[in-house]
């Protein structure tokens, strides 16, 4: 995350470098409570966190472009097309663009971007935008100095000075009105005074109205009621900012007033009420008060949860929402059966969905939760099981969990076996499942599903690897592959005495069908029993290349570098002699391996006749070293490529961004060549869009 700024209603939209990677994708995105977001380079930070599912997404993608400051531009007094549109500051491509954001659902969509500023520099490094309130905009450029990290920085410039610049309207600067309320006298102001400003149409007069109020207290609540018990009298605007006054005290008629407005007639007031209360009415709070007090307190709480189920049940989307970070925050469980309610709805989205899931989670209520897995609806099913499971202490038992694992649902099916594969305390149970299914006779699609899943996260346990034993055993080849595939797909499986004779049976024939499931097996486990065999296998010129290839790794210790023998039966069938389908496989594990320093210079020079299919899965192998000489010979072969044409200038950009300086500096040419064409096919498309409805 870079900066954040707020709606109106109380939002939080923010930009995020490295949200995704390869392809990298530099985003807005929309912060929910207790949400958890992708972030691919550091996995295990995003595994500390509560989930209530998928990972929540971005609501704008800008791609690699280094996205920095932001600001949501409030008066659109150089635009009025432009109020409230999200402005933000592109450090690699020295561009500022608007981003339209609209609702949808629960969250935000953008319908439109475009750039307002671009400078011609590249060593310009625009990293922030502010909003003047007289509507001008301040832009900050750091200019050369800063080195690290982007593409458009490799090398020091720190005689490239910074700057800041206004972007005004041409004329005479804007200084018709007062827009920070130099004028008026805020130390000696009534309340009723201040409190006409909490709609001025200066946003900093508008912020400094609320902080005067919160700072008189109490003797300004009367002018804060008015606001609110009055709604036609008062507009949206001044109604919404006497909310975020309120939220500010510490007052007992606060959360009272706070509970007027959950009726408003406005619903982006009832809206800011709901982030109100979640911020001011914590179960912790309330607790921590005197016997007394407490009483009162809580009394008042079932009088807002009341409320805000009533909103959580018929609101629109992200009203209900904001009602549900709020029912989380006070932790009542009487609205458990409400937050289940919402889960199961056609019309829930993703966003609506995680704010019921993580309010359950926040509730606690093992036991009113549970009514959820009795449900018939799979959806409300599957957030109760993921609910249970975040919950502190994780009161999720196996067995409400071991009848969804085929289920005919994939949504719960896809939630069982996600929880499934989190406990590993579960695999005497797990495993116990998939014996009563070899039991029952011929799997179905879902059962090898849950297999192919969950056999890999537990095989390093004595009753998986006895299970897969039972279906190396098994005279179906398809249960036979399963067990294989397994193996290979999991971390470190070791190996059981009751595999031996199934891995034996498939490599005596090593043009069969099981033989290449097999050897990518025996590359996991490490077992050199069969080292005898499958050297003759590699040996044996009549085996097809690939088969050989996958001897020669399975003799190999696991995660070895690739051997020479491997590597030069590989580079063959990546050479233009080949069918296309061996060049793509050939491609496909040359791009994986682990290579040494000199194996990788001639890898680069077979790029030169790699196609646009074989050319991307080569590069893969080259984002693990930094040696300048073999990024020297990439750059060298890459410019006359076969598949450099359809090349993606940014992704190689990034790759060469890992060499030093003077590496990265001969692709540039190829990169901006890419990067022109692509900019000329984005703009011919542009011509052509407005015929397209036309046909």
């Amino acid at each position: 995350p870079v900066e954040i700024d707020f709606t109106e209603t109380g939002e939080i939209l923010g930009s995020v470098n490295l949200f995704y990677g390869r392809p990298r994708g530099d985003v807005i995105v929309h912060w929910l409570w207790g949400g958890a977001y992708p972030r691919h380079d550091q996995e295990t930070v995003v595994a500390e966190f509560v989930r209530t599912g998928p990972l929540l997404e971005e609501v704008h993608n800008f791609g690699h472009v280094a996205v920095s400051g932001m600001t949501r531009y409030r008066t659109g007094h150089l635009n009025p097309e432009w109020k409230d549109n999200i402005l933000v500051t592109h450090f690699n491509t020295q561009t500022i663009t608007r981003t339209v954001l609209e609702p949808s659902g629960a969250t935000f969509k953008a319908v439109k971007t475009e750039p307002i500023l671009k400078i011609g520099s590249p060593d310009t490094h625009i990293t922030d935008v502010f909003e003047d309130p007289n509507g001008d905009l301040m832009v900050i450029d750091t200019g050369g100095w800063f080195r690290i990290g982007c593409p458009t920085s490799q090398v020091a410039k720190p005689e490239i000075p910074g700057a800041i610049y206004r972007i005004r309207k041409a004329g005479l600067p804007n200084v018709e009105r007062d827009p920070f309320g130099l004028t008026f006298d805020w130390d000696n102001g009534t309340a009723e005074e201040i409190a006409k400003k909490l709609d001025d149409p200066s946003f900093a007069i508008r912020n400094r109205a609320r902080t005067e109020l919160a700072i008189q207290g109490e003797p300004a609540l009367p002018e804060l009621e008015s606001i609110l018990g009055e709604p036609g009298e008062h507009s949206v605007m001044a109604r919404r900012n006497a909310v975020w006054t309120l939220a500010r005290m510490r007052f007992t008629e606060s959360p009272d007033l706070l509970l007027t407005a959950l009726a408003d007639p406005d619903s982006s007031v009832r809206q800011a009420a709901c982030h109100a209360i979640a911020a001011t009415r914590d179960w912790r709070t309330v607790s921590a008060n005197l016997p007394d007090e407490a009483r009162v307190e809580i009394e008042r709480n079932h009088r807002i949860v009341e409320a805000l189920v009533g909103l959580v049940q018929q609101g629109d989307p992200t009203l209900q929402r904001t009602a549900a970070e709020a029912l989380g925050r006070m932790g009542d469980p009487a609205a458990v059966g409400s937050l289940l309610g919402i889960t199961g709805r056609d019309s829930t989205d993703r966003a609506l969905e995680h704010a019921a899931i993580y309010a359950l989670i926040r509730i606690g209520d093992a036991e009113a939760t549970r009514q959820g897995l009795s449900s018939e609806n799979p959806a409300r099913q599957s957030a109760a099981l993921i609910a249970l499971d975040q919950m502190p202490g994780s009161p999720l038992e196996v067995f409400s969990l071991l009848p969804h694992l085929d289920s005919e649902q994939s949504r719960l099916r896809d939630t069982a076996l996600w929880l499934a594969g989190r406990h590993p305390e579960w695999d005497a149970a797990i495993a116990n499942r998939f014996h009563e299914w070899l039991d029952e006779g011929k799997l179905s699609e879902a059962r090898f599903a849950a297999f192919s899943a969950l056999a890999p996260k537990f095989l390093s346990t004595p009753p998986m690897q006895s299970l897969v034993g039972q279906f190396l055993a098994s005279p179906d080849a398809a249960l036979k592959r399963a067990g294989f595939e397994a193996i290979a797909a999991a971390d470190l499986p070791g190996f059981h005495e009751s595999w031996r004779e199934a891995f034996a049976a498939a490599l005596n024939d090593p043009k069969s069908d099981l033989a290449g499931p097999a050897m990518e097996a025996l590359t996991k486990t490490g077992e050199k029993s069969f080292d005898e065999r499958l050297k003759a296998i590699a040996n044996d010129e009549s085996v097809p290349p690939l088969r050989r290839v996958l001897a020669l790794r399975a003799m190999a210790k696991p995660d070895a570098a690739l051997g020479q023998a491997a590597f030069d039966l590989l580079k063959g069938m990546a050479g233009s002699a080949s069918s296309p389908l061996e060049r793509l496989e050939a491609s496909q594990l040359l791009g994986a391996a682990r290579l040494n320093a000199a194996q990788l210079v001639e890898l680069a020079g077979l790029t030169k006749d790699a196609g646009p299919m074989d050319l991307p899965l080569l590069l893969k192998a080259f984002e693990r070293t930094r040696d300048a000489g073999v990024g020297k010979a990439l750059a060298d072969a890459l410019p006359s490529s076969k598949g450099i044409g359809n090349a993606n200038p940014t992704e190689l950009a990034r790759l060469f961004n890992q060499f030093p300086p003077e590496v990265a500096a001969l692709i540039k040419p190829t990169v901006d060549q890419l990067q022109a064409r692509k900019d000329q096919q984005a703009a011919r498309l542009a011509e052509l869009e407005p015929a397209l409805p036309d046909g």
